[in-house]
């Protein structure tokens, strides 16, 4: 009898130990941290040239956007805080926000949840991303 509850019992805690788990993040946000936030997305100014409308193509715009970005690498608590754009371009690059890959900040060596600008600026159909 104690020979099959060790068997289960180690069964048991094989399987808990195979189980994908997500670090829990339950620190306040870094404004500050050691590593930066990186985007893992390779072609993150074609992913934005990509849902440009014809409006946005001609003339000079901009937004900023403010973010979390989880120690699970997750984006959270996306908001646009001020630019040139309209709201439909604005639902267009938070979509396009949401899809892309990102690293997570570390701080003291562990992953950190960080809050990140991204700002995007389209002049005449060229576009610039910048990270901070």
């Amino acid at each position: 009898m104690k020979i099959f509850f060790s068997m289960l019992f180690l069964a048991f805690s094989l399987q808990l130990s195979a189980q994908d788990t997500k670090q829990t993040c339950n620190d306040l946000p870094l404004a500050d941290p050691e590593v930066r936030v990186s985007c893992i997305t390779e072609d993150v100014t074609g992913v934005f040239k990509s849902v440009l409308t014809e409006k946005l193509k001609k003339g000079t715009h901009s937004a900023v956007f403010k973010f979390f970005v989880t120690c699970n690498g997750e984006v959270t608590n996306l908001s646009y805080q001020r630019g040139t754009i309209d709201s439909a371009a604005q639902g267009l690059f938070e979509s396009e926000i949401k899809k892309l890959s990102w690293k997570p900040a570390t701080h003291k060596s562990k992953q950190v949840t960080s809050v990140v600008f991204l700002t995007i600026e389209a002049v005449n159909g060229q576009i610039t991303v910048s990270i901070r």
